[in-house]
């Protein structure tokens, strides 16, 4: 079962900042949906996978998992 990163207010503040996750991944496919259901969706207010041109389903699955922001290096 996939969980999305939503929130009813997309400004959640925690301890007044902002919180956002970079997730650097390689070939990551295996992990990337354990590791984000690890997040804690009520504190993190933006996820970033930073990918290294993963030749696995990486980005396929940061997508399927709500994941917006990918930044990927060929």
């Amino acid at each position: 079962m996939t969980r999305h990163l939503t929130k009813k207010n997309s400004t959640t503040v925690y301890l007044n900042r902002k919180v956002a996750v970079v997730l650097p991944a390689y070939n990551a496919a295996r992990t990337l949906e354990i590791t984000f259901e690890e997040i804690p969706v009520d504190i993190v207010d933006l996820v970033i996978l930073c990918d290294d041109a993963s030749t696995d389903e990486t980005i396929s699955i940061a997508r399927n998992l709500g994941i917006n922001h990918i930044v990927s290096h060929d």
